[in-house]
């Protein structure tokens, strides 16, 4: 049972929100605290923000802005004052909460601050006995967001998502969303599938195991054609399912490389929750695929917005900056994704590209050694890129060789095709896109062909206008 104790517990104050205007609102919602010795009530609190920020981005985004849960998770444990968060994350109000264990109980408390000043303007506290039901959890972060809602952006509605009334689906859900949330992608699978199994008309379930088989490292055909699956079982059951809407665009775009039905979808997915940092930045990337760079630029300007510590590090960012011929930033943004994790191929590569197109000779050399370092690439490979002669073009040998000889993968057929357009092998780079596309490659670049710079001098064939208007891209617009 989910009981309200304390209702208003800090009183609103007519005048609590004044200094803000009559503009727009924008609030964080953090995880809420642990206070208790149970792991389990760690995972309540960062799912109670998750579900109150699912619930507030699609209200009313003209008045209301609402901080997407990747960048609020980073200050759960960091100690920083309200005001440092709010600044952080350009948030006038900051939803907090705490979670402490009252016998079998699980004592809930939520408060609402403006940064500014960090007074608080609104508070409440819960109680959730330890056999709590679905509904009652759904009650909870109604409740909490309504409350919400109702000071930041009055007579905006809050509209429930669709959740499920089988106690057990709905923990292992949470569960599974949190572990998504860690990256312990297996067992997010494993509960999100689970949660499924124990409620057969859980959508929000569907879709949670679909995006965990799309974070699988080593995505391959069976894991596509489960998450489709996945996806489209979760749009039969509510097609007003944001998430799932956003997974089929995802699909659409990087997979089946069809971008009419993509954009299609991804602006379903927003008119159902335009709050979605991540819907924006796949609006982003689709919008960079059709050479609209005044739209890409509005997409990820919200998106940033919306999630600031996420997508100012996203390789999204990384690859439409590049894509739209904005060097410095895709320089930048990929140093950041390069550094945070030296694995992270598209990073390093967009970081070597984007050096070269800047003219930064020098420090591009100095990039793609380090890259053939990691990609183990023999001594006189290294030396002859190092060397007082060395190039850039005996670095794009060596990868056009690297990338010809290994299993295609997602970033294969278009950084193969660039390495071979840098070397001036044009009918090479061609035949590995076309290659790709016939054999119907994991291939996720595929997409953006028609505007990738080195490829553009391709769009004086008719064979290259031919095959990246067959898949619906814009083709080879005039810069």
């Amino acid at each position: 049972l989910v009981v309200a104790v304390g209702v208003g517990l800090y009183r609103y104050r007519s005048t609590a929100l004044s200094g803000e205007g009559e503009g727009r609102r924008v609030v964080a919602v953090l995880p809420f605290a642990n206070l208790s010795q149970s792991p389990e009530n760690g995972i309540l609190g960062a799912s109670i923000a998750n579900e109150v920020t699912s619930l507030l981005g699609p209200i009313s985004p003209g008045r209301l802005g609402v901080i997407a849960s990747t960048s609020s998770a980073h200050f759960q444990k960091a100690g920083q004052t309200i005001s440092d968060i709010g600044q952080a994350l350009g948030a006038g109000f900051v939803l907090e909460g705490s979670i402490t264990q009252q016998g079998h109980s699980s004592h809930i408390s939520a408060r609402l601050i403006r940064t500014a000043d960090q007074n608080y303007i609104w508070g409440d506290e819960y109680d959730l006995d330890a056999n709590y039901s679905a509904s009652d959890y759904r009650l909870l972060v109604i409740r909490i967001a309504t409350q919400v809602a109702a000071l930041l952006a009055p007579d905006a509605a809050i509209k429930p998502s669709e959740f499920t009334g089988n106690h057990d689906a709905a923990l292992a859900f949470q569960l599974g969303r949190y572990q998504l949330a860690q990256g312990e992608i297996d067992k997010a699978y494993a509960n999100c599938q689970k949660a499924t199994a124990l409620d057969a008309k859980f959508a929000a379930a569907y879709a949670c195991a679909a995006r965990a088989l799309l974070r699988t490292p080593q995505f391959s055909r069976p894991e596509l054609d489960k998450a489709r699956g996945l996806v489209g079982k979760a749009l039969d059951l509510d097609d007003g399912n944001a998430e799932a809407h956003l997974l089929k665009g995802e699909l659409d775009m990087f997979y089946d490389w069809d971008l009419a039905a993509a954009g299609g979808e991804f602006k379903e997915s927003l008119r159902y929750n335009p709050g979605n940092a991540r819907a924006w930045q796949m609006q982003a990337e689709y919008q960079v695929a059709m050479g609209r760079n005044g739209a890409m630029q509005n997409a990820m300007d919200t998106a940033r917005a919306l999630d600031p510590s996420a997508v100012s590090a996203s390789d999204n960012l990384a690859l439409v900056s590049y894509l739209a011929g904005q060097y410095e930033r895709a320089e930048a943004t990929a140093r950041t994704n390069a550094s945070l994790n030296s694995h992270d191929s598209l990073a390093q590569h967009l970081l070597t590209l984007s050096l070269s197109a800047e003219g930064k000779y020098a420090e591009a050399l100095k990039q793609a050694t380090a890259e053939m370092q990691k990609g183990q690439a023999s001594a006189g490979d290294i030396a002859a890129v190092q060397g007082d002669h060395g190039s850039l073009v005996s670095y794009f040998k060596w990868y056009a060789g690297r990338m010809a000889a290994q299993p295609a993968g997602p970033y294969t057929a278009v950084f193969l095709a660039d390495a071979y357009m840098h070397l001036g092998q044009s009918d090479q780079a061609y035949a590995a896109l076309n290659g790709a596309v016939k054999q119907r490659d994991v291939s996720t670049l595929i997409p953006f062909m028609s505007v990738w710079p080195s490829l553009r001098p391709l769009c004086t064939r008719a064979d290259f206008l031919s095959l990246t208007r067959r898949l619906g891209q814009a083709g080879c617009l005039p810069q």
